[in-house]
């Protein structure tokens, strides 16, 4: 199918949707009348009731329908724009505290504060560093075949297989104590 049958489809299923409630409410309006005027003389003067009542509830259905649409697009339309412009305001607020920032960043008052909490935020890197690689050491160095009763490989996360128990010797547990130093920083 190509793109310009494709296109006349869905023109199609747009106009449906769209007249469909005026076509149905017509249809039976013109049924109805047509009904009423049954008794007329002549096959002419009830077909012409007939159009004449279809056509005009038809019409009138039609514009009252699009009425509605339109004006409930244009609701959409407006809730949609107060959305953009919600979300312009809050980025241009969220620039602004960005240029602020940076500002004060520049600004010889502030350059002092900022530099002092990078230096912070570096230092409680490097503290952060070197209490993890004594944790690690500590644990390697306690971490031995002897210590654990069985066999080890060596690694933090190594294979441990705990010696073999017999039916008179109940499995034995090593609990593993860390001491925990504040190391001090150096300056």
């Amino acid at each position: 199918m190509s793109s310009v049958e494709q296109g006349k489809r869905g023109t199609l299923k747009e106009l449906w949707r769209q007249f469909r409630f005026p076509l149905i409410v017509a249809v039976g309006w013109a049924a109805f009348k047509g009904w009423e005027a049954m008794p007329t003389s002549s096959y002419a003067a009830f077909f012409a009731t007939v159009v004449a009542q279809f056509s005009s509830a038809f019409f009138l259905l039609s514009w009252a329908w699009g009425q509605y649409n339109r004006v409930d697009r244009q609701q959409d339309t407006t809730e949609r724009l107060q959305l953009i412009q919600r979300s312009l305001a809050e980025s241009q607020q969220a620039t602004a505290r960005l240029v602020e920032m940076q500002t004060q960043q520049q600004d010889p008052t502030f350059r002092p504060t900022f530099l002092e909490a990078s230096r912070l935020t570096v230092e409680a890197s490097a503290l952060s560093a070197q209490a993890n690689t004594a944790a690690l050491t500590a644990l390697n160095a306690t971490l031995t075949p002897a210590s654990l009763g069985g066999r080890y490989d060596g690694g933090l996360f190594g294979n441990y297989l705990p010696p073999a128990t017999t039916a008179h010797s109940p499995p034995t547990m090593t609990v593993v104590t860390f001491p925990l130093e504040n190391p001090k920083p150096e300056h």
